[in-house]
């Protein structure tokens, strides 16, 4: 396993916590990639690397910076990630994503999941301030919501629901005017980028 700390020490612990368990065997602690491979980790040595997400697009920076880890699990993790991160650090390559705060007794079984090859993610339930909207909204909207972003159209989600057309155009409007979405397109995008359904 190595520790990808970015200078920061949002990983401090982490290695006293882990050398304790037998079959978990840490390299080092990294500034970044770099320093991951001065150790000579070639692409077909694999293990677990745990990221600190604060040392930034250097270490985390999308599928391109992800794929620099050759056949070794990411496992990413930081304060005030949420829901929708997670979906894109794991679309980029992450096999998880687990918030800062869960590194006590939690951290262990989710490294062992992840090498067992499980994707986890483990995050609070904080809900992103980007898209506090979502609680404003009433269950039908929710429902009308969850329609749009697959791709229904009013006239499809009309008859799933068993409501007039002129009931969903209510509360498609409803829901751009709560989002501050300009258009469909742009509430169907804002819907999956932050991981609301």
């Amino acid at each position: 396993m190595a520790l990808i700390d970015g200078g920061r020490a949002g990983l401090s612990g982490v290695s006293g916590l882990l050398d304790e368990v037998v079959d978990i065997d840490i390299v080092g602690t990294f500034f970044d990639l770099t320093g991951l491979s001065a150790v000579r980790l070639s692409a077909d040595s694999a293990g677990i690397a745990i990221v600190d997400f604060e040392a930034g697009p250097p270490v985390i920076g999308g599928s391109r910076a992800l794929r620099g880890y050759g056949r070794w699990a990411v496992l990413v993790t930081g304060r005030d990630l949420y829901r929708g991160d997670a979906r894109r650090l794991v679309r980029a390559g992450a096999r998880g994503v687990i918030d800062r705060d869960h590194l006590g007794r939690k951290l262990v079984p989710l490294v062992r999941a992840v090498a067992a090859g499980a994707t986890v993610v483990s995050l609070g339930d904080r809900v992103d301030p980007r898209v506090e909207w979502v609680r404003r909204l009433t269950r039908r909207e929710s429902e009308v919501l969850a329609a749009v972003a697959e791709g229904a159209s009013n006239q499809e989600i009309a008859a799933s629901l068993t409501v007039s057309v002129d009931t969903i155009k209510f509360h498609v409007s409803a829901l751009l005017r709560k989002s501050g979405c300009d258009s469909r397109q742009r509430l169907i995008a804002t819907a999956h980028q932050h991981g609301i359904v």
